[in-house]
C-alpha cells in the first residue's frame, strides 16, 4: 500500500472513487476546469492523498489546515472527502489512511487539532479512531 499526493494524471480512476462519496457529475468533463481545479488545490493550505495498491487508486483523504487567532495563533486542520472504494473495505485502508493524514496534519503541519467532516451515519468510524462529538457543524448552501 502506497500513500501520495493527488497527481494530476489520476482525474479518472479519483473522480470514480469520489463517486462513491458524492454525486460528481460532468463538470470536470473539460480538462481545463479539471486542471483549473487541481491547480487551485495545489495553492491552497489543501493537499489531497490517495491510496494506491497494485497501481490502483483505492482510497482518498485530503486534509486543509487554517492559521487561527485563537490558541496563541495556532494552526487547526480538517479532514475531508475520505473514502475507500468498496472491494477495499476492512482491509484496514481506512484507518491507516486516517492515521497518515493524522500524522501530516499533527506532525508535519504542527496543528493543535483535527476536526473532520463526516455524515451522521458514519460518524462512528470515527470514534473508533479517537474523534468525539464537540460541536454541531451548521452548514448553509449556495442557492
Amino acid at each position: 500500500m502506497k500513500i501520495r499526493e493527488l497527481a494530476l494524471g489520476d482525474k479518472e480512476p479519483f473522480l470514480n472513487l469520489l463517486s462513491h462519496l458524492n454525486n460528481v457529475g460532468d463538470y470536470y468533463s473539460d480538462e481545463c476546469l479539471w486542471f483549473e481545479v487541481y491547480k487551485k488545490q495545489k495553492e491552497s493550505n489543501t493537499i489531497c492523498f490517495v491510496v494506491e495498491i497494485n497501481k490502483e487508486i483505492v482510497a482518498t483523504g485530503s486534509i486543509h489546515w487554517q492559521q487561527r487567532f485563537l490558541h496563541s495563533g495556532g494552526i487547526s486542520g480538517q479532514i475531508e472527502d475520505v473514502v475507500v472504494l468498496p472491494d477495499y473495505r476492512g482491509r484496514g485502508v481506512f484507518k491507516k489512511l486516517m492515521s497518515f493524514l493524522e500524522k501530516e496534519l499533527f506532525e508535519n503541519i504542527g496543528c493543535y487539532k483535527i476536526s473532520v467532516h463526516c455524515d451522521v451515519e458514519i460518524k462512528n468510524i470515527y470514534k473508533h479512531l479517537g474523534y468525539k462529538n464537540e460541536d454541531v457543524l451548521v452548514v448553509k448552501r449556495a442557492p
